[in-house]
């Protein structure tokens, strides 16, 4: 893809369970991208907070679906994820509310018109 943008994905988790990222990754399977890549977290240390990460590549097109899909995902599995593209981080909960409705708007609105070139 000419236009293509790395989604850096953290998927915050105190249990340490690194199964997360294996389910969130086959639901974002179906969508149109170009890759997903396991990111090894080096972070993960006794009593830290554990995040799993993935790196998503995508065209500018597939950023509002993919970003649907990981809010399901979040709601569906109690989970927040943080969501960062081109240095600019948006964190999603699992139960969004008024103000989490419009940043995710205002984010997507930002990066649908000034996309990143890969």
């Amino acid at each position: 893809m000419g236009d293509s943008l790395a989604l850096l994905i953290h998927i915050e988790s105190d249990d340490h369970d690194p199964l997360l990222a294996r389910w969130l990754r086959t639901e974002l399977f179906g969508l149109d991208i170009d890759r997903i890549e396991p990111v090894r977290d080096e972070t993960d240390r006794p009593g830290a907070r554990a995040v799993t990460a993935l790196l998503v590549s995508l065209g500018p097109t597939a950023l509002e679906p993919v970003t649907s899909k990981i809010r399901g995902w979040c709601a569906h599995n109690h989970r927040t994820v943080d969501l960062t593209l081109d240095g600019d981080t948006l964190k999603i909960t699992g139960t969004p509310t008024e103000p989490e409705e419009r940043l995710v708007a205002a984010w997507l609105a930002k990066h649908a018109t000034n996309p990143q070139r890969g």
